[in-house]
């Protein structure tokens, strides 16, 4: 009689084991599916402003062969840091001509 209550108590445990097993598989699969969703919609922000992401380039130093920076900013810095330098270059192209008295 021992015998038989031993062998059913084992599979008791081994049943409730299997059940608990499955519920947190079950709840793993939930926690992914969830964190996928969001990171889904967080891409989905991200693609929204294209001026947001982030490009590197790759520059020569001058004076050297081998050697390059590189550089990562958004679209919008690149845009902005070409514009200031388009600038500068018309101001000086503007006022080469003029005699500064100070």
């Amino acid at each position: 009689m021992k015998k038989y209550s031993i062998i059913a108590a084992a599979a008791v445990l081994g049943l409730s084991t299997t059940a608990f097993a499955q519920n947190d598989r079950d709840d793993d699969e939930q926690r992914a599916a969830e964190t996928q969703s969001q990171n889904e919609d967080d891409a989905e922000e991200e693609e929204l402003d294209p001026m947001q992401e982030v490009v590197c380039r790759t520059e020569p130093i001058l004076g050297s062969r081998t050697r390059v920076t590189r550089t990562c900013m958004t679209r919008q810095e690149w845009n902005y840091t070409r514009e200031r330098a388009r600038r500068e270059v018309d101001n000086i192209s503007r006022n080469a001509g003029t005699i500064r008295t100070e």
